[in-house]
Order: structure tokens, then sequence, then C-alpha cells
């Protein structure tokens, strides 16, 4: 593991490096934005000091510290990029949770900035330090930076991926090659960046005809992200059973097929799934494949409901913020807040998703996107990431990593210059519709969640999840 714990560090590092290597130079306003980031960010880190770990938070803690005690890791249920990160950072800052929100901190700070160099690439200077802005400032992001979660580092190296990949060479592509791998790491998904930085660049590849420089291109960048990948597989084969990213993937599908899946995950309907489907199990791998065999066996008998459920599954994905945060808070992660803060909170997190959801889709529909390498990317990572989370379940929290791209979008969304034809007008009307049905039927629970919050003692409500 120390290998493969020294191969991540390297690649997440260097992505703050990013802007020598961009189209654009690093203006210093961009940078500016980045630390407005990383101030609010601080300030929300101090004021929730007190704050613990629970749940997923506690295995990528605990996992960090089997990296810096030096011990063998004995599953591979968690991918090792976000606590070989947190170790990391574990040996720059004591106490070990504030110097894990201190890094979601600078990672936010990264993130602005280097949104503000995407934009660039769609809107002016002015617009995309507007963009920057959006991102440093982003409610749920912002509070998220408190917990001890993989959302932050995933999406800083989405976005490095896509920035580094949006012209390709020999160079390009081994760097977007180490940060695709950095990213499947963190969370199983970032494994479609090789694919999707690929396509990006087919059309300009069949318009050329340049095949043999771009095929050397993406063998490197795949030669590379395997290289990244190979301690870890190691590992995962000698502990687990057998080669995979992590044991939670496959689990993820089954739960989304299977006779209780529902809409989104039930913490009931999870230990059912472990219980019927996995005992006996003889290892991590074993169970891996009997959830892709249990679900596609459910997913064959009853095609129907499983292809009702993903539209659903896919509504929780792009879905209004703020459960997560309510049910954390209901079990006393926060303390004892004033309603006011609370109104403030839960008012901040209900209304600052749509208004961006709905530009995005304006951006995306903007004709032009796709003739830029960089515009079919996003699509494409929009598309796989969407598809698969309909394809196992969904919550709210899993779209953080998407924002600086949805952030991105508006702002080609806002800033006009492309008509939109008739046609594109009426299918930025049907999906913003669509959403706002998902979000309507969303809303009432939210707001009966709002409501116990701030009833006395809210704070200790312990909602379900």
């Amino acid at each position: 593991m120390s290998g493969c714990s020294t191969v991540v560090l390297c690649h997440v590092m260097s992505s703050v490096q990013l802007g020598v290597a961009a189209r654009h130079a690093v203006r210093a306003e961009w940078v500016l934005v980045g630390l407005v980031a990383v101030i609010v960010r601080l300030a929300i880190t101090w004021a929730a000091k007190d704050s613990g770990i629970f749940s997923d938070m506690a295995d990528y803690h605990l996992r960090a510290h089997w990296v810096l005690e030096g011990k063998e890791w004995t599953d591979s249920f968690r991918g090792p990029g976000y606590p070989v990160f947190l170790a990391a950072l574990y040996r720059l800052w004591d106490p070990d949770l504030a110097g894990a929100r201190i890094g979601n901190a600078l990672l936010g700070g990264v993130t602005a900035t280097m949104t503000c160099l995407l934009a660039a690439d769609f809107v002016p200077r002015r617009a995309a330090l507007c963009t920057g802005l959006v991102v440093a400032l982003y409610p749920a992001a912002v509070l998220s930076s408190v917990y001890v979660m993989a959302e932050g580092l995933y999406g800083a190296l989405v976005l490095a991926a896509l920035l580094v990949g949006r012209t390709l060479n020999v160079r390009r592509a081994a760097t977007a090659g180490a940060l695709a791998g950095a990213a499947a790491l963190t969370r199983s998904l970032g494994l479609s960046l090789v694919g999707v930085i690929a396509t990006g660049h087919l059309p300009r590849v069949w318009r050329d005809r340049d095949w043999r420089r771009f095929a050397l291109c993406i063998s490197v960048m795949a030669a590379v992200s395997l290289l990244t990948l190979l301690p870890w597989f190691r590992h995962t084969t000698r502990v687990s059973g057998g080669v995979m990213l992590d044991s939670s993937s496959a689990y993820n599908v089954l739960l989304g097929a299977n006779p209780r899946a529902q809409k989104r995950l039930h913490i009931p309907d999870g230990s059912w799934v472990w219980e019927t489907y996995f005992a006996g199990a003889i290892d991590e791998a074993d169970r891996n494949r009997r959830a892709l065999r249990e679900s596609w066996t459910w997913i064959r008998s009853n095609p129907g409901r499983w292809l009702s459920l993903m539209p659903a599954k896919m509504g929780y994905l792009y879905g209004l913020e703020g459960r997560e945060h309510a049910w954390a808070y209901s079990n006393s992660y926060f303390g004892p807040r004033a309603p006011l803060t609370v109104r403030v909170w839960g008012g901040l997190l209900l209304v600052s998703f749509p208004p961006l959801a709905v530009l995005a889709i304006v951006g995306l529909l903007r004709p032009g996107l796709l003739d830029t390498s960089t515009g079919l990317q996003i699509a494409a990572f929009l598309a796989v990431t969407t598809l698969l989370h309909g394809v196992s379940f969904s919550e709210t929290r899993y779209h953080l990593p998407l924002i600086p791209l949805l952030a991105v979008l508006a702002a080609r969304g806002a800033a006009g210059g492309t008509p939109m034809p008739r046609a594109r007008w009426v299918a930025a009307l049907a999906l913003g519709l669509s959403l706002s049905v998902v979000w309507w039927e969303q809303a009432p629970e939210l707001l009966d969640r709002y409501r116990q919050l701030l009833a006395p003692e809210g704070w200790r409500t312990m909602l379900e999840f």
C-alpha cells in the first residue's frame, strides 16, 4: 500500500499546478477567487470545529490512520484515494480532524480557480470570474467541507483531468491518465475519464485523419492510468480475492436492482440486501460477483420496474439539497445552533441548486458546445455519471463533484451569444419542467425536516437517513 499511497499523493498534488499547462494564464483575480473559497470554508470549519465523524467519515478516517501507522489494509471496501489524502493532511496538521478540514478548504480554493480556467474556454474573462465565485460560495460545497468525505477531492481530480485533457500530446496524455487513475482510486466512476477525454477529441481526429497520434496519446493515457491503479489491484487481489476498484460499487448496483429497490437508499433495505445476498460469501470478490449476478438476474426478470426506477434515481442525483445535512444536524453533528442559523442554511441549501441546474440545461443545449473538445468532454462525463447513478442509486450529495461543470454550463447559458433554435428551447423547457416536478415532490419532505430541526432540541431529533 505504501507504493500506492505515494503514487496517489503525487497525482493529487499535481492538480494544484494545472495553471502552467492550461490554455489561459492563471489571472490574479482567479487566484483571489480561490482564496475567497478557502477563507469562507475555513470560517465554516472554525464555527463547526467541535463536529466529529461518523458513518462513511469514520471509514475514511480509520483508513487514513492505517496509512499513517503503516498497517495492512484488511479490506477493499473503500478506494485508497481519499484516505491517502487524509493521511498526508494528518501528517501536516494537528489535531487531525482540523487538518482534514483545512485540506478540504484548500481543495475548495483550487477547485474554484480551476473552474475559472475551464469557464474561460466558453465565456469572457469576467464571466469566468463569476463562475469561479459561484463555486467558491456555493452553500452545499462550503458546508460539506466540514465533512470528512471524498466529494471535494474527487471533484478536484475530475476537473483537473478535464483541464489537462482539453488538448492532447504525449505529456498531457500521461498527466491526464495519472489524474484519471487517482480519481478512480477516490471514486470508481473516475475510471470513465479516460474514455470521456478520448471522446472529446474524436470529432477533430475524424476531421484531420490524425489517427496515429490520437492512438499514441490515448494509449499513453490508458497505460499511465493503469499503472496508477496497479498497486491497488495487487492489494485487492491479495486480501480480497480479485481485481476491483472497491467492493462497494457492485453492492451499490444491487441496491438499485433488487425487489426492494427504491428511488434512493433506505438503510434498512441495505441491511436486507446484505443479509439476503451475501450470507456465506467467502471474500469481497465473491460478494462482488454475487451482487452483479443477482442484480442482472433481477433486471432480466423485471425490466419494466428497473427502467421505471432509473429516471427517479437520476432525479435524486439532481435533487434538492439539504436532506443529508438535516440528517447530520439532527444527529448532533454540528451541535445546537440558533434557529436563525438553521433557517438561513436551510433556505440557502433549498434554493441554490435549481437556478444553477436550469441555466446549466440552457448552456448544455446552446449550439456550439459539442464543437469543442472540452464541451464534448463535459457533456460526456455528465451523461456517463447520470447513467451510472441511474443504474445503481443516487443521493443529492453525489452531484457536488459536478457543481463546477454545471457552473461552467450555467455561465454559458447565461452569457448568451449563440442563438438557440426553437427546438432546443423546447428541449430545455422539457428538461427544466421534469426537474421542477422532481423538486416539487422532494420539497415537502425537506420542509418537514427543517420544521423538526427548528423545534426545541431539534439538533437531537435523530431523523432517519
